[in-house]
């Protein structure tokens, strides 16, 4: 028996016929050659040089390599810990690759847009949560424009939350179309809007008045020519059926005076005779008493219609006159007369308005001239100088006003 001894303190044994071979440490990996060492029969000598092949030399680094590197316990732990390492870095990762990806898309998105005019069916209300891309025009400074509100005067019944919807409303009008915001709201900006209750505002509530009080005559004034027609269409058929009526009891009765004339002349007439002239008699006088009442009755009925036909000259007379006091005081120029910008102070003054649409297309109008833009000559664009054939309730931009924001910015 041989004893092999290790560096490490290992101990193998093995026969004499082993001799020669290799054998390697379970504890350390080395390669032991098994050999007499003198007269002791142990062996503790990592493998000779001299007595190896270059092959054998060779094979034998490679196993003592795959021994240290590939234990299969070692081999499972470092592939453990590598995923888990590559997995911490995807997640890591992860944010990074998603503002790179953010920043390449909107890279790649054109620096100009076509401008493309909304139809006339589209409202822009209820829009005012709607975002646009907040860009500065590349020639042009001061954008956007920062606006605050000035005078604020609640005798026009407006809320100052809702008088901001109607300016965001109406800006957008004019931001839509090149996806770039032209105003925004600063507390204490400089640029103002206001809106001031003078006498023009006065008038407006006082015409409105004076309309409602047309209206209300004109609905008046068409009730009663409507009961006066009926009322001529009834007592047309009641003449007619009278005068038949009555035209038939003239012409019986006229017979039944004759019987008694004759009668009369010849002496007097028959008992039988006599008894039916009599009953004759009698029911003639009822008829003609029917007839009388009818008589005042429909006298009575022309007698109401005459005086509703008198009702309604006075308010044909008074609908008249309010009209002609209605044109000659509160006809308007439909210019745009209600607001005004003042580019040397800097504000937007509104002064009358009669519902929210009408306020709306004021603040829009104006907020053109802040933005440099002139009058057009289309008569249902934003921009035209008078209130006339505008969709108010559907307010939208024309091919005029198109062109003029495209002409003052037209980088895009």
């Amino acid at each position: 028996m041989i004893t092999v001894k290790c560096d490490c303190g290992e101990i193998y044994f093995s026969d004499e016929q082993h001799l020669g071979k290799n054998l390697r440490c379970k504890k350390c990996g080395a390669v032991l050659t098994i050999q007499h060492l003198g007269s002791s029969p142990t062996g503790n000598v990592h493998e000779p040089a001299q007595t190896t092949s270059p092959i054998s030399d060779r094979r034998n680094k490679e196993n003592i390599w795959k021994s240290k590197y590939f234990s299969t316990t070692d081999f499972h732990s470092r592939l453990k810990i590598a995923l888990t390492v590559i997995a911490v870095l995807a997640i890591l990762a992860l944010p990074i690759l998603s503002v790179l990806l953010k920043v390449n898309t909107s890279s790649k998105q054109p620096q100009s847009q076509q401008l493309i005019q909304p139809e006339s069916s589209n409202k822009i209300a209820n829009t005012t949560s709607e975002q646009y891309r907040k860009r500065t025009p590349n020639s042009y400074f001061g954008y956007p424009k920062k606006y605050s509100l000035g005078l604020f005067d609640s005798r026009f019944g407006i809320t100052k939350s809702r008088f901001l919807e109607l300016i965001q409303e109406a800006k957008q009008l004019w931001e839509k179309p090149l996806g770039i915001i032209l105003f925004e709201y600063a507390q204490g900006a400089p640029f103002k809007l206001n809106l001031i209750f003078d006498e023009r505002q006065k008038k407006t509530i006082e015409s409105e008045k004076l309309k409602q009080t047309l209206e209300v005559d004109n609905q008046c004034y068409d009730k009663y020519i409507d009961e006066y027609n009926r009322e001529s269409d009834d007592i047309s058929n009641i003449e007619t059926e009278y005068e038949i009526k009555s035209n038939s009891f003239k012409s019986r009765q006229e017979r039944h005076n004759s019987k008694i004339e004759y009668w009369n002349a010849n002496g007097g007439a028959p008992e039988d005779e006599y008894s039916q002239l009599r009953a004759e008699s009698s029911q003639l006088k009822t008829e003609g008493d029917l007839l009388e009442n009818e008589r005042q009755s429909l006298n009575e009925r022309i007698s109401n219609h005459n005086s509703l036909a008198q009702r309604i000259n006075d308010l044909t007379a008074e609908y008249n006159f309010n009209i002609e006091l209605f044109n000659g005081k509160f006809v308007e120029s439909g210019d745009f007369e209600k607001g005004s910008y003042d580019p040397s102070s800097n504000e937007i003054n509104i002064y009358e308005f009669r519902e929210e649409a009408d306020l709306r297309i004021a603040i829009a109008h104006e907020l053109g001239h802040a933005l440099g833009f002139s009058h057009t000559s289309d008569p249902r664009s934003v921009m035209y100088f008078k209130l006339r054939n505008q969709d108010i309730r559907h307010l939208h931009l024309t091919t005029q006003d198109l062109s003029l924001l495209k002409n003052t910015f037209n980088n895009y």
